[in-house]
């Protein structure tokens, strides 16, 4: 899997001062990081977190931070929920997320949510540190993947899911209510939620918002969601509105 640079004039990098490059991840990885991120920029200064609490309260303290790298196996990150919390609170600084998982669906969630760039933790180090050269220039770095490893990956989490799960993931994309769901759907609102929380975990997401960035590749695009819409509308009654 190749990686490659991707240009996005939004991330500016200051020449001047101190740099600092904050590292949140678990301490086994801070070794590896702290010389790659030294390799790939000799003026940073790697300062580590454990836990993204640390990372948030540091980040609030020290305005010269140039660069994060978020491992997203942190305690407190809940997956790709602390790269949303940090690009909320910090969205002048660049976020690198740092995952075991090299997937389509993770590396699209991590664009969609605005990270700088995406580094599987199987990347090896001379690519990796490529990749942070061309984030520090001002580009955006994320995995190329092919069209078969799209596709790979949506077939994979559909067989991951039940037909109720679908069932849910369609009332999300039409902007349906749980306690509509569950009326579409004959259950109890509590079945509903805990199909949900069932779902979440088999997506790898932590909240609605993200599954329904997941739910618009599994579907794979607007006609296919509206030819699925209308074979469950026309066993659940009226269409909705479609959210996409």
């Amino acid at each position: 899997m190749n990686l490659v640079p991707q240009l996005d004039r939004r991330i500016p990098i200051s020449k001047g001062g101190e740099h600092l490059a904050l590292l949140i991840c678990n301490p086994l990885l801070w070794p590896g990081l702290r010389k790659i991120v030294k390799s790939a920029w000799p003026v940073l200064k790697p300062v580590a977190a454990e836990t993204l609490a640390n990372a948030s309260d540091f980040l609030r303290r020290k305005c010269r931070t140039t660069l994060v790298c978020l491992d997203i196996n942190v305690p407190d990150c809940a997956g790709l929920t602390g790269l949303s919390l940090l690009r909320s609170e910090f969205p002048q600084i660049p976020v690198v997320v740092v995952s075991p998982c090299a997937d389509s669906f993770s590396i699209g969630n991590a664009m969609a949510l605005g990270a700088a760039g995406y580094i599987p933790e199987s990347t090896p180090y001379a690519e990796i540190e490529r990749g942070l050269q061309q984030i520090l220039a001002g580009h955006r770095w994320f995995p190329s993947l092919s069209p078969q490893d799209r596709v790979h990956d949506r077939d994979r989490l559909m067989a991951s899911l039940s037909p109720a799960h679908r069932r849910i993931l369609m009332g999300f994309l039409r902007g349906l209510r749980n306690k509509e769901i569950a009326f579409e759907m004959g259950l109890s609102e509590k079945t509903i939620k805990h199909y949900i929380t069932v779902m979440f975990r088999r997506l790898g997401v932590s909240s609605r918002a993200q599954a329904l960035i997941l739910a618009r590749d599994i579907f794979a695009g607007p006609n296919v969601v509206k030819d699925q819409l209308a074979k469950l509308c026309s066993m659940a009654g009226p269409k909705q509105q479609l959210v996409l």
